[in-house]
């Protein structure tokens, strides 16, 4: 029997001991071998290496832990220091309030990509915790048996990517080929965003799940619409939430800088102009919340930047109406792609329990 490559999973953890024991066990159930798995302690006030030094009763030549704890709180830097202590051929970052329930989900992705070169990236479906069953996940109808996998070349599935059509998954639900992805600059800038530059332009550190954008530019991507894991909803946030920024509030221009860079970065791959094309795409659906004089400096008043960033603020004073055009393209990908009844007893479903106006208006715009 051939050696099975190696997979790193990585963990950036803050608090909630509690769903991150469920988080471990799930790890230690997967049928998978070999894993590598880093465990980064984001300073939590609750300390989780004796959560941690519970599961060495597991390791052996196959299953490896290594623990860190950061001196001070680092926030998302966390999630880059954990991805670059992986020496696996593939790797996964698993959120600490995430749980795998598909035991084979390492065996199955893990075989799709060595069985298929130039498939570097492979994703599957998260139920989200107290919603009832509801998914992140849903792929057009199109594809045919949907909790199969299928091979997409990448810009059929980089133009499917997005809350507009069929969402966006949970880490939990994605592994892809490390050193490729460590080539193309994963989780590093200009595609990923450090505490230091957030933090002088007045953003939070976010990738825009950019490393998506990467490995669709160059081959295929495996996905299914198959449950492999709950993404987990704890009272308090990750590690963000000790940040000082309310999220909601500057997300958009996080993720400008983010798909500014994936549009006028110098992609050589066969899919490369389609995925120009979609993070262009992706500055209009996610608007800037204001004006950002701090980036525009960044990119030296560059006159597409200011062009762009104009036209994304100009969309988010139209958000009320923007809301509910997304709210209907979201609904005709539903009616589109899934059975019709069953679209509309899920919406009858959802008013009787919220009601109508919570149905249809958010919390916050």
């Amino acid at each position: 029997m051939l050696q099975r490559p190696l997979v790193s999973i990585f963990i950036p953890a803050y608090n909630c001991p509690d769903y991150t024991r469920k988080t471990l066990q799930s790890i230690v159930d997967q049928e998978y071998r070999p894993i590598e798995l880093v465990f980064s302690d984001d300073c939590s006030p609750t300390l989780l290496e004796p959560l941690v030094e519970e599961f060495r009763r597991f390791e052996s030549d196959e299953f490896r832990i290594r623990f860190y704890r950061q001196p001070s709180n680092i926030h998302g830097d966390n999630i880059i220091f954990g991805f670059d202590q992986c020496t696996g051929k593939y790797v996964v970052q698993m959120p600490h309030d995430d749980w795998w329930t598909d035991k084979r989900f390492l065996v199955e992705a893990v075989e799709l990509m060595e069985e298929n070169p130039g498939c570097y990236l492979c994703v599957a479906n998260s139920e989200i915790e107290h919603t009832d069953g509801k998914t992140m996940v849903r792929l057009p109808q199109e594809l045919g048996v949907k909790d199969q996998w299928h091979i997409l070349d990448g810009a059929t599935y980089i133009n499917l990517l997005g809350e507009r059509r069929m969402g966006v998954q949970a880490w939990s639900g994605i592994v892809c080929n490390l050193p490729v992805a460590r080539s193309l600059g994963m989780l590093h800038y200009p595609y990923n965003l450090d505490q230091g530059l957030a933090r002088r332009l007045g953003v939070l550190c976010d990738d825009g799940f950019s490393f998506q954008f990467l490995l669709s530019s160059i081959g295929s991507v495996a996905i299914t619409e198959k449950v492999v894991s709950v993404r987990g909803r704890p009272e308090t946030a990750f590690t963000f939430a000790a940040s000082g920024f309310r999220w909601d509030k500057v997300v958009g221009q996080a993720l400008f800088i983010i798909y500014y860079n994936l549009y006028k970065a110098n992609l050589t791959g066969k899919y490369a102009r389609a995925v120009k094309q979609r993070a262009k795409e992706s500055i209009f659906e996610y608007p800037v919340e204001k004006i950002n004089t701090r980036i525009l400096q960044h990119y030296h008043y560059a006159p597409d930047a200011i062009w762009l960033m104009g036209v994304s603020y100009l969309l988010h004073l139209l958000r009320w109406p923007m809301y509910f055009v997304n709210l209907v393209q979201r609904l005709r990908y539903r009616l589109a792609n899934e059975d019709p009844a069953q679209v509309w007893r899920d919406l009858q479903l959802k008013f009787k329990k919220r009601g109508l106006f919570r149905s249809l208006f958010p919390s916050r715009l």
